[in-house]
């Protein structure tokens, strides 16, 4: 499927509507969905936030303004959106770079924007052919984008230099300041590299971390044990986890590797939620069936 640019995105909006109204939606102000307990709403450390244990990524295999979510259409993408919806999932993942901002303001015409965490990403570098724009105008267009006043949390984007905090702290601050005038809720950091996760979690202005856990050590930034030491001590400090990569980008494939990857970032007590790249609704079902025990037991 050819990659839908912003532009042709916005010329498609009347399609997408009938598209929407191709399957059941649900209406917002009659909304009864329940979120099962042992699947959420929890607050996120000392974010100002509540999430579920379970977020929908819309980014696997993203860039360059497309993932393996934006390739299956809108009617797709929606029918995720809906089924995760349907079973209590109320936390949505998107980025800049995945094209899934404009995917997620269709989304919020069939949900109740007040019952939904979304998360996003700015990738604050420049781009081939896309310029950085600064803190402000970037949020303001993503906001724009997903056509919501408020955006839950706002992570700077895939940070692979130890000295992050200090190299971006012009970042840092806009995003502290956006945060009290109530443009944002949330703000930290998604890390692919050791000394960047390293010194995440012994940030002061850190709020949550995205980091890539699983059993095994596929795309990850270390071994398995190293990045949940470092994931453990930042938890102690109050900062919220959300684990990525659990299933190490299709390398964990069979279904032993899933559920021990699954019962190690879960029973670790260190995570408080996590996100995946779903793109079927029986992918959906699969993890909440396996994941169900294990927060139960965690209460």
């Amino acid at each position: 499927m050819e990659k839908i640019s912003r532009r042709k995105f916005i010329k498609q909006t009347t399609s997408t509507v009938t598209a929407v109204l191709a399957f059941r939606l649900m209406d917002a102000k009659a909304d009864v969905t329940p979120i099962p307990s042992w699947l959420g709403p929890i607050q996120l450390g000392k974010a100002n936030v509540q999430v579920t244990h379970l977020a929908l990524g819309t980014g696997s295999n993203g860039w360059d303004e497309s993932s393996d979510q934006v390739r299956l259409g809108k009617r797709g993408f929606l029918e995720l959106v809906q089924h995760a919806y349907d079973r209590g999932v109320r936390f949505v993942e998107g980025a800049d770079i995945y094209g899934s901002h404009l995917f997620i303001a269709e989304a919020l015409r069939m949900l109740p924007r007040e019952k939904l965490t979304l998360m996003t990403k700015i990738w604050n570098r420049d781009l081939p052919g896309q310029p950085f724009n600064g803190i402000n105008k970037t949020v303001d267009r993503f906001r724009r984008e997903m056509n919501t006043d408020m955006i839950d949390i706002v992570l700077l984007h895939c940070m692979t230099d130890v000295d992050w905090t200090e190299k971006y702290r012009d970042h840092c601050d806009a995003l502290s300041e956006l945060k009290q005038k109530g443009v944002i809720k949330s703000f930290g950091v998604s890390c692919h590299d050791f000394g960047a996760l390293k010194a995440a979690a012994e940030s002061d202005w850190v709020e949550v971390i995205l980091a890539r856990i699983n059993a095994y050590g596929p795309a990850m930034d270390a071994s398995p044990a190293e990045v949940m030491a470092v994931l453990e001590r930042a938890h102690q400090r109050g900062i919220g986890i959300i684990g990525m990569k659990l299933f190490g980008c299709g390398e964990c494939a069979n279904d032993e590797q899933r559920q021990k990857s699954l019962e190690f970032v879960c029973n670790s007590g260190n995570v408080d939620c996590m996100t995946i790249g779903f793109t079927s609704t029986a992918q959906i079902d699969d993890v909440l069936v396996r994941i169900k025990p294990l927060f139960e037991r965690r209460g």
